[in-house]
């Protein structure tokens, strides 16, 4: 009897905040885009538990559609995502249990809104409420590897996913590799090449594969840079060229460029790509 009497509250729940946004878009439709989009969601995350009058989990399933459809329509027109936080706070206040708005946050913050910070700050709500779910220490453990190059944090998100119920495998060999404190390029590319053959997403696996190769060059400058220290001290002179340093033994090849340019010495002594120049750090902070 109590939720037969419960239902008709929360079709007029439903239905007073769908009358409400009806009002609001009628009303402010005269202001430019922008401004009708700060006021529309600006009170979102203060306000949603007091409109939902009790009935949080349907207010949190409405609002779920509507992050969705918000992050669609900015994908595919000014990738601004300016309120993306302030709707998944809500969605996660008023249902801290459901699961899917976690996962969005944790793939969608770090990759389309490139920040990492609130997805990592959502994702440790989420493992208050949901410590088994295995995925979620993961995302939070892969966030702080690739995304803040923080593999000592990285190690003890894996650590915790490895011992969740349904846990793949490759999870215990990434916290291994990871609690082992390895420096090396080596095992970030082999970490990476894990993670590259257990995702899915084709635009995460794109994501993975360029780092990946961009550890790599990253390499291969190093390796050129260190016989060249090699050279200076040894002859007091710069090489005429990167193949003088394989001649004099200080270099045994010059490695192939992963972007498909080719190395080279400046004048003034420093190596350089045709194809590609930034660096990156692969190293832990000591």
């Amino acid at each position: 009897m109590q939720n037969k009497r419960a239902y008709p509250l929360k079709i007029f729940v439903v239905l007073l905040l769908g009358a409400i946004i009806y009002w609001s878009n009628n009303k402010i439709h005269a202001y430019p885009k922008k401004v009708v989009e700060d006021l529309y969601y600006l009170p979102i995350e203060r306000y949603a538990k007091l409109i939902s009058l009790g009935y949080t989990n349907v207010v949190a399933d409405i609002l779920w559609m509507k992050t969705l459809a918000y992050t669609g329509e900015h994908i595919v027109t000014d990738r601004n995502f300016k309120y993306l936080v302030d709707l998944l706070n809500a969605v996660t206040d008023l249902d801290p249990y459901f699961f899917y708005p976690y996962r969005f946050a944790g793939t969608i913050l770090p990759w389309e809104a490139h920040d990492p910070n609130d997805a990592i700050r959502i994702l440790k709500k989420s493992l208050r409420y949901l410590p088994d779910k295995w995925y979620l220490w993961f995302l939070t453990g892969f966030i702080y590897m690739y995304f803040k190059g923080d593999y000592r944090e990285a190690a003890f998100y894996f650590k915790e996913a490895a011992t969740k119920p349904n846990r793949p495998s490759f999870i215990v060999s990434l916290a291994i590799k990871l609690m082992a404190k390895t420096n090396d390029a080596d095992t970030a590319i082999k970490i990476l090449l894990e993670i590259y053959n257990h995702t899915k997403n084709p635009h995460a696996k794109a994501h993975i594969l360029r780092k990946i190769k961009m550890i790599l060059a990253e390499r291969n400058f190093r390796l050129i840079e260190e016989a060249l220290a090699r050279f200076k001290r040894r002859e007091g002179r710069l090489p005429s060229s990167l193949e003088e340093l394989i001649h004099k033994g200080y270099l045994s090849y010059i490695p192939r460029d992963p972007f498909g340019g080719k190395y080279y010495l400046t004048p003034d002594g420093k190596v350089k790509n045709t194809a590609y120049n930034k660096r990156i750090k692969i190293f832990l902070r000591k």
